[in-house]
């Protein structure tokens, strides 16, 4: 993912974090992206809905387990398949392990991020 704009500056972005984006193999792709690019902290300004459980550490395990049981589930249907029939498949694997080694520190980071919900963005009628 490239987080510079067309005349080479560093842009800032909008992450709009529900369950359903830790969960997503392509939303956790651009958030793993934008983690390993220089200066998460000031690039990113996250938006947590209410339903991403990221503030209580047993839930933020929740999201590791998901990331582990996808992995393990697509590591066993890789086994009953010839070898030369995985091509692209094994880069599906890949990005499961990149999510499941990076989910819990993100969602550490983001939960002591500062960030406004979206009621306080209604409250202030999105100002």
């Amino acid at each position: 993912m490239n987080s510079w704009n067309a005349s080479g500056r560093e842009i800032a972005l909008i992450v709009v974090i529900s369950d359903k984006y830790l969960r997503s193999p392509n939303c956790m792709f651009e958030l793993v992206e934008i983690a390993e690019g220089k200066q998460f902290h000031d690039r990113i300004f996250p938006v947590v809905l209410n339903d991403a459980n990221i503030y209580d550490p047993i839930k933020r395990i929740e999201y590791v387990k998901y990331w582990e049981v996808k992995r393990a589930e697509l590591a066993d249907a890789m086994r009953t398949l010839d070898p030369a029939n995985l091509q692209g498949i094994r880069d599906d694997m890949d990005l499961y392990d990149r999510i499941r080694d990076k989910i819990s520190g993100l969602t550490s980071i983001l939960k002591d991020m500062k960030h406004l919900t979206p009621d306080m963005h209604q409250d202030s009628d999105f100002k």
